[in-house]
């Protein structure tokens, strides 16, 4: 259950401002756009064990050490500027003309991103949903720290474990507990492969 809420919380909200910060990064008025995505993109070169005891100090400071936000803040956080990165190019390839054309119509931006530009980016909400699902459903060092606190906020990469005694491991508990992990993850790219494969091959073939 700690994993089903994390994950699916961190992964909301994550798409969720990536798709509002890349729709503005590509067609609003944004001072330095393509900078601000090349600081969003270098961000990602940052090694989590760079930042995690001051982190860590962080989330103890705002008194959220023994409660899931220290796993969905920073997930959502580290997800953002690829998801961002991902979304602005699919942006981009929207036709302006559709745009100007909505708002001669009188469509304010928040209709025109909903009801217009986000169904033409489905495939790339489905990839960035995938990607992020899949990274933070598996995700194992920060999770354990986090846990360091409490037991109470472990997820099941850390509760794997549990299956790991001083003279040898519970193989089939510890596999029943592997298949746990895996079979949402194969569930979710099954619901989404359609839009998936379209998201990653998308501008690959011209005309």
């Amino acid at each position: 259950m700690n994993s089903l809420i994390v994950t699916v919380s961190a992964v909301a909200i994550s798409v969720v401002l990536a798709a509002l910060a890349g729709y503005a990064l590509s067609k609003m008025f944004i001072p330095k756009a393509n900078v601000i995505v090349s600081i969003l993109m270098a961000l990602n070169f940052i090694p989590g064990v760079a930042v995690y005891i001051s982190l860590y100090s962080q989330m103890i400071s705002m008194g959220l050490n023994r409660t899931l936000w220290i796993l969905i803040l920073p997930y959502m956080a580290w997800q953002i500027p690829f998801s961002v990165y991902i979304l602005k190019q699919f942006f981009d390839s929207l036709p302006a003309e559709l745009l100007e054309a909505a708002r001669v119509d009188g469509s304010g931006e928040i209709y025109t991103f909903t009801k217009i530009v986000l169904p033409l980016v489905k495939p790339a909400i489905a990839t960035v949903t995938v990607f992020n699902f899949v990274t933070i459903w598996g995700e194992y060092m920060w999770a354990s720290i986090a846990a360091s606190a409490t037991m109470s906020i472990a997820t099941l990469p850390v509760g794997l474990l549990y299956f790991r005694g001083e003279y040898g491991i519970e193989w089939g508990p510890f596999a029943a507990a592997i298949m746990i992990i895996v079979v949402p993850m194969v569930i979710i790219f099954t619901y989404f492969q359609k839009y998936f494969v379209q998201g990653i091959t998308a501008g690959a073939v011209k005309g």
